[in-house]
């Protein structure tokens, strides 16, 4: 059984490859890209998540809480949100005065 951070044999300190790991990510950067890389490759149809809506360019826009882009390929209809990303469909209801939305894959 291990204890709560032991050093597993063999290995190098894992606290310490975390951090060095984290050290070369930017910190403004690697909370969104995590939740890009895992809309992309984790998210199953029926699983969901929470982003965000922005305008650009007198569009909306789907983007992470720290303003990356996730898709531009949106459609509002009335308050239902629908979004495309690498040929994966979402959809989330969008809530009067916020900017957040909660959204499910269906495709």
């Amino acid at each position: 059984m291990l204890r709560p951070f032991a050093r597993i044999p063999g290995t190098r300190n894992l606290r310490a490859d975390i951090r060095e790991a984290e050290s070369l990510v930017p910190r403004s950067q690697s909370p969104s890209q995590g939740e890009i890389a895992g809309l992309d490759q984790n998210c199953g149809v029926g699983m969901g998540g929470r982003f965000y809506t922005n305008r650009k360019n007198g569009h909306t826009i789907v983007t992470t809480w720290l303003g990356e882009e996730v898709s531009r390929d949106v459609q509002v209809n009335g308050n239902v949100i629908t979004f495309n990303r690498n040929g994966m469909t979402f959809r989330g209801r969008l809530r009067q005065h916020e900017d957040c939305f909660h959204f499910k894959r269906i495709r």
